[in-house]
C-alpha cells in the first residue's frame, strides 16, 4: 500500500487543458506588456545617445532597460516551458529572436557610446547573463543557430565591457601622467625661481661690497697724496726785508714791511706760487668723509642682512592694535612718504571690520583717506578702555583652573603679562 501511494507521488502531475491555455495566455500577455515596456526604453536610450552627453542619465535608463530585458528573458523562457509542440515552440521562439536582434544592436550601440564617452563600468547584470544561457540550455536541437547567436551575443558583450574598462583605465593613467609632469614642471620652476633670487641677492651684496672697496681706495689715496704734496711742499724760511727811512732820526727803527707772499704763507699755510693745500685740516675732513662712507656701507649690509619681517593682518582686536600699529609704523611709514603707497598697505594687511574701513576711506585723497583710517582706528580700537575690557573679557572666557594645575595657571599668568 505504502509503494502504491509512493508511485503515485512520484509521477509527474500534469497540467489540464483548461489549465495550460489559461496560463499560456497569461505568460503571453505579460512577455507582451514586457515587449512594449522594453521598446519605449529603447526609444529613450536611443534619444539620449544621440543628444545628450549625461553619462549618468544614460546609465540610470541603461539599468532600467537592462533590468526589463531580463524580466523579459524569463518570461519568454517559462512561456517556452509551456509549449509542447516542438512546432510550436521553433516558430514561437523564432519569432522571440527576431525582436531579440533589435535589443542586442542596441546593447552594443548603447556599449559603443559608453566607450566613446569613457565611463569607467558599464552596468550588467549576471541575472541577465543566467537567464540567456538558461533559454540557450533549455533549447532544442532545431534551434540551434538562435542559442548560438545569443551566446555569442553575450560573450561580445563581457569583452566589451572589459574593453571598456581597459580604455577608460588607460585614459585615467593618461591624465594621471600628465598630472605628475606638470607637478613636475612646477617643482622646478619654484627651484629654479629660487635660485635665480639667490643669485641676483648675491649679486647685490658683491656691488654694495665693490662700491665700498672703491670708495675707500679712493679715499686712501687721495689721503696718501694730500701727505705726500704736505711733505714736499713745505714752506721755505722767511726772510725779512726792512727798508730805512733816511728821513727818521738815527737811533729810532725804521718800519718793517712784510712781504706778501711771506705772509700768505703764515696765515694760511698755501703757497701762491705751486696753488697747493697744506692745511691739516683738509686732510682730518677726508678721514673722517672715509669713516662715514664705511658706516654707511656697513649699515647697507646689516640691512640687507636682516631678516624679513612680516606684518600680521589686523582683524579688529583691540588687543593686537598696538602691536599692528608698532609693525607697520616699523615696516611701511618708515620706509615710504606716499600717503598713497601707505594707504595701499593699510588696506593689504587688513582683514574683516578694519579693512571694510579703510576700504569705505579709499576715495579720499590719499593722504586724508589714510589718516581718517588711523583717526578711526584709534577710536574703535586704541582707546584704553575699550582695550582694558578686551583684556578682562579674554580673561572671564579662560576655562576654569584646578587648584593643583600649576602649569595652566603659569601659562595664563606668562600670556597676560605679555600682553599687558
Amino acid at each position: 500500500m505504502q509503494d502504491a501511494d509512493e508511485s503515485v507521488d512520484s509521477r509527474e502531475r500534469k497540467m489540464t487543458e483548461k489549465g495550460l491555455l489559461y496560463n499560456l495566455e497569461l505568460k503571453q500577455k505579460e512577455r507582451t506588456k514586457l515587449l512594449i515596456s522594453l521598446k519605449g526604453v529603447c526609444d529613450e536610450l536611443e534619444q539620449l545617445t544621440s543628444e545628450t552627453k549625461d553619462t549618468d542619465a544614460v546609465k540610470q535608463v541603461y539599468t532600467t532597460w537592462v533590468s526589463l530585458y531580463e524580466q523579459l528573458l524569463v518570461s519568454h523562457e517559462q512561456f517556452q516551458k509551456l509549449l509542447e509542440v516542438d512546432h510550436d515552440r521553433e516558430l514561437d521562439d523564432a519569432w522571440f529572436q527576431e525582436r531579440n536582434k533589435n535589443f542586442i544592436i542596441l546593447n552594443d550601440n548603447v556599449q559603443q557610446w559608453f566607450i566613446s564617452n569613457q565611463v569607467p563600468k558599464i552596468v550588467v547584470t549576471t541575472a541577465q547573463e543566467d537567464s540567456m544561457s538558461r533559454i540557450s540550455r533549455g533549447s532544442r536541437p532545431s534551434r540551434t543557430s538562435s542559442s548560438a547567436y545569443s551566446q555569442l551575443s553575450t560573450a561580445k558583450l563581457k569583452e566589451e565591457q572589459r574593453k571598456a574598462e581597459l580604455i577608460a583605465r588607460a585614459n585615467s593613467l593618461a591624465d594621471k601622467k600628465e598630472l605628475e609632469e606638470a607637478k613636475l614642471q612646477l617643482r622646478m620652476r619654484e627651484e629654479e625661481l629660487e635660485i635665480k633670487t639667490e643669485m641676483q641677492v648675491s649679486e647685490a651684496r658683491v656691488k654694495v661690497i665693490e662700491a665700498h672697496e672703491k670708495s675707500m681706495r679712493e679715499d686712501q689715496e687721495l689721503e696718501e697724496s694730500l701727505i705726500k704734496d704736505e711733505i714736499v711742499a713745505k714752506p721755505k724760511s722767511l726772510h725779512v726785508k726792512y727798508n730805512l727811512n733816511p728821513d727818521v732820526p738815527e737811533g729810532v727803527p725804521k718800519e718793517r714791511k712784510l712781504d706778501t707772499t711771506v705772509k700768505q704763507k703764515v696765515l694760511f699755510g698755501t703757497d701762491t706760487n705751486n696753488n697747493i693745500e697744506t692745511s691739516k685740516v683738509h686732510v682730518l675732513s677726508y678721514e673722517q668723509k672715509s669713516d662715514v662712507n664705511q658706516l654707511n656701507t656697513i649699515s647697507i649690509a646689516r640691512e640687507l642682512n636682516k631678516p624679513k619681517a612680516d606684518i600680521t593682518k589686523f582683524d579688529g582686536s583691540p588687543m593686537e592694535y598696538k602691536s599692528f600699529l608698532r609693525q607697520f609704523d616699523a615696516r611701511v611709514v618708515a620706509n615710504t612718504d606716499s600717503y598713497d603707497e601707505r594707504l595701499d598697505f593699510l588696506l593689504q594687511f587688513t582683514i574683516g571690520e578694519p579693512h571694510r574701513i579703510v576700504s569705505g576711506f579709499s576715495h579720499l585723497d590719499a593722504k586724508k583717506g589714510y589718516e581718517a583710517a588711523l583717526e578711526e582706528f584709534n577710536d574703535r580700537y586704541g582707546d584704553p578702555d575699550v582695550i582694558a575690557h578686551a583684556y578682562v573679557k579674554r580673561a572671564l572666557d579662560w576655562s576654569v583652573i584646578k587648584p593643583d594645575n600649576a602649569k595652566a595657571f603659569f601659562d595664563i599668568f606668562t600670556r597676560m603679562s605679555l600682553r599687558c
